[in-house]
């Protein structure tokens, strides 16, 4: 009787794990959206950290997730709204994040600071840039193929792949993680 139970209890966890599918595109646009705001809104835009409150999130499971959503207060009323496949997606899209190096540059007080993962020759990176002045401001960096303008106290983007893994950036000084 026991060995049938096992033999029962293994089919069904096979079966429920065969069932399990992950959507990365959809936990993407899931986490931009959900609830109306998405999580970039505390998170930053490539879970960096840079968003109003939250903090870095790049690689988070599904556990920490649901544990976040019944115990932070202000994503819970997103507990309500994301089912069991959204979380699925959403940490499937974080994990994703996670492999890929990030870089981060902020200009303030007339230069540019930043941090950076390790990243090798070819690797896709995402590079997040944050003017902290109450002015636009130009930006020209080499990797980004062609200049952009950052509004002021805001944040762009760019994902790409890095040719020089040293990470030249004129004018930026990296600390290196």
């Amino acid at each position: 009787m026991m060995r049938r139970t096992l033999l029962l209890c293994l089919a069904l966890v096979s079966m429920a794990s065969a069932d399990v599918w992950v959507d990365i595109s959809e936990g993407e646009r899931l986490y931009r959206e959900a609830g109306g705001y998405g999580c970039a809104v505390c998170h930053g835009q490539v879970g960096d950290g840079g968003g109003q409150a939250g903090g870095y999130i790049r690689g988070a499971g599904l556990d920490q997730l649901n544990e976040s959503l019944l115990t932070n207060a202000p994503m819970q009323p997103l507990s309500t709204v994301l089912s069991e496949q959204d979380r699925l997606n959403i940490s499937a899209y974080l994990a994703d994040l996670a492999e890929r190096p990030l870089i981060t540059a902020r200009f303030e007080n007339g230069q540019w600071v930043g941090q950076a993962e390790p990243v090798s020759a070819g690797q896709t990176v995402d590079l997040v840039l944050y003017n902290a002045t109450f002015e636009p401001l130009a930006v020209d960096f080499p990797v980004l193929k062609q200049p952009l303008t950052l509004p002021a106290l805001g944040t762009d983007v760019w994902t790409g792949v890095i040719q020089d893994p040293t990470l030249d950036l004129p004018g930026l000084t990296l600390e290196r993680l």
